[in-house]
């Protein structure tokens, strides 16, 4: 209902705005309350991007805006574009863990922020949370001064000292986060781990699109910490076997020996086509008039 209000207002303005121009009937307030009824009644389904409600909405606002004396641009008003509704993991993610070969869904999953990308054999760095966090009462850097050059970089999920009362970590602990900042220090890619004290039943993320079409530059997978152990039992993580996650330290990041991943990852984005209505109304001041004012 408030981008429908916002939008009434625009035609009002922009009719009002018109009027000492043209004779253009006056806008009554039964002419916004039959605009707003139409426009979130039931006829149009909600106007989804990209759904028959929506084109519907399209047009009719065209059509006001025409009859107001705009002009209609683009395509007769319409301004299409993409949009991301929607991600689902495709069938090609596959990842190895020295000569194991993981499952997917059962050992590991995909992030919906990923890209379709694939990280050919390499090793892997822990980085404990993966936060950097500096002000004037803390200094934490789970990076030091050292580039991951590469390779895997291996984060837990959450933050040091876990849910205490106004954790300063927890503003630092979002996934999309410290992927940034693992791709900002020379990570090929990142592998998400639970600690303990997160989840103790070591609960594999969904596939949740957060509304957002931004993707990471590099390929973001979780393990479930039992699968992880058990195709690393040769050579073990030992700062991720000492931490179980409460009071980690800043990590001192180095390779662990004897860890070699091949990993592939394969997103699908769902999208449809949307559209603004875009409508020009002509300015008549001789100086003014080159200049434009947006109204969305």
């Amino acid at each position: 209902m408030k981008h429908i209000t916002i939008l009434i207002q625009a035609i009002l303005f922009l009719g009002l705005s018109h009027i000492s121009r043209a004779q253009v009937p006056d806008i009554t307030a039964q002419d916004l309350k039959d605009a707003v009824e139409f426009l979130s009644s039931d006829e149009l389904k909600g106007r989804m991007s990209g759904s028959e409600g929506e084109e519907i909405a399209a047009k009719f606002l065209a059509e006001q805006f025409s009859s107001m004396g705009l002009e209609l641009i683009e395509n007769k008003g319409m301004q299409y574009f993409d949009v991301v509704t929607g991600v689902e993991a495709g069938e090609q993610n596959m990842l190895m863990i020295n000569d194991n070969e993981l499952k997917y869904g059962d050992d590991f999953v995909v992030l919906s922020f990923s890209p379709s990308a694939t990280v050919e054999e390499t090793g892997i760095v822990f980085v404990g949370y993966g936060i950097i966090l500096e002000n004037d009462s803390i200094s934490h850097n789970d990076y030091g001064d050292k580039e991951l050059a590469g390779q895997w970089a291996l984060i837990l999920r959450g933050y040091p000292g876990g849910d205490k009362a106004n954790n300063p970590y927890a503003e630092r602990s979002g996934e999309r986060e410290k992927v940034l900042l693992a791709a900002d220090h020379g990570a090929a890619g990142v592998i998400f781990i639970n600690g303990t004290a997160f989840s103790k039943e070591d609960v594999l993320m969904d596939m949740f699109f957060d509304k957002s079409a931004a993707v990471a530059q590099i390929p973001v997978l979780q393990v479930s910490r039992e699968a992880f152990r058990q195709a690393t039992k040769d050579h073990p993580v030992k700062a991720l076997e000492a931490e179980t996650d409460t009071d980690l330290d800043q990590s001192d990041p180095s390779p662990v020996e004897g860890i070699r991943i091949f990993g592939q990852t394969d997103v699908r984005q769902t999208q449809v086509r949307a559209r603004n209505v875009v409508a020009k109304l002509p300015g008549i001041d001789p100086y003014l008039k080159n200049e434009y004012v947006i109204i969305g």
